[in-house]
C-alpha cells in the first residue's frame, strides 16, 4: 500500500495542477506516515472536512484554506525529509 501511494504521488506531481500536487503530498502524509486528517486540520487551523475535501473535491475548499493546508503539508513533509536523512 505504501508503494502504491508513493507511485501515485510521483504520477500526480507531473501534472500542472497545484491541487493535485498538494493532494499527492497530503495523501502521503495521511497514508504513508499515518498522520490523521484531524491532525493536519488542527495544525492548519481549518476544519477536518476541508482537509478531506482537498483530496476528494478541491473546488469546495477556499483558496485561503488551501494555502493553510499547503503550508502545513509542506512543513511536515520537509520535517520528515530531514528526519529521514
Amino acid at each position: 500500500m505504501k508503494n502504491t501511494n508513493l507511485i501515485s504521488m510521483i504520477e500526480l506531481s507531473g501534472k500542472d495542477d497545484a491541487d493535485f500536487k498538494i493532494g499527492a503530498f497530503l495523501q502521503v502524509l495521511l497514508e504513508y506516515h499515518s498522520i490523521s486528517a484531524e491532525t493536519i486540520a488542527l495544525m492548519s487551523g481549518v476544519s477536518e472536512k476541508e482537509v478531506v475535501y482537498l483530496l476528494e473535491t478541491p473546488k469546495l475548499v477556499s483558496l485561503e484554506s488551501k494555502y493553510k493546508i499547503s503550508k502545513t503539508v509542506m512543513s511536515v513533509r520537509f520535517l520528515f525529509k530531514e528526519l529521514e536523512s
